[in-house]
């Protein structure tokens, strides 16, 4: 458990840190690790078409149904639609799969935010492209929306990293 925690605060380090940096040499490609599993762009983009179905939908702390989500009970309840069996929690998400990059990232990835080495928060990628990099998740304030994280003050100061959805 000690050896986890130490490589999830690195991860989130570099993270945290070359989101900010707009330089070439992006230290967030050492997260990259390859599955050698796919998930096709039509699954994908049926899992993201589905997570935005539920635009709309209040928050509800601990919330895991379409009459309301909290941020980790979105995204399970989602994902589990598709056959991948997640953990209900956010920090309990945090700790499967591999990291990528933030430019890698592809719709159906999880992105995840916090403060220090504390998981706040998930959200499920929409698109990723010149444009922003659009997610959907559950906000206490709004419940479920989408919303441009590189344009948003408030998630791009706590993004950690993001996990690819092949990997879960």
């Amino acid at each position: 458990m000690y050896f986890r925690i130490v490589t999830l605060s690195g991860m989130m380090l570099m993270a945290s840190t070359s989101l900010r940096s707009a330089s070439g040499n992006d230290p967030r490609a050492l997260l990259s690790s390859p599955t050698g599993r796919a998930i096709s762009l039509d699954k994908r983009q049926s899992i993201v078409q589905y997570a935005t179905k539920f635009v709309g939908t209040p928050y509800h702390y601990g919330g895991t149904s379409s009459k309301g989500f909290d941020c980790s009970g979105f995204t399970s309840f989602v994902l589990n639609n598709f056959g991948m069996a997640v953990p209900r929690t956010s920090s309990g998400q945090s700790v499967l799969g591999h990291a990528i990059t933030f430019d890698d990232a592809k719709p159906g990835d999880l992105l995840f935010f916090g403060r220090g080495r504390h998981i706040e928060h998930v959200a499920l990628v929409v698109d990723n492209d010149k444009k922003g990099l659009q997610m959907v998740h559950s906000s206490s304030s709004h419940g479920v929306m989408i919303e441009d994280m590189r344009q948003s003050s408030y998630w791009k100061k706590r993004i950690m990293f993001a996990v690819d959805l092949a990997s879960l």
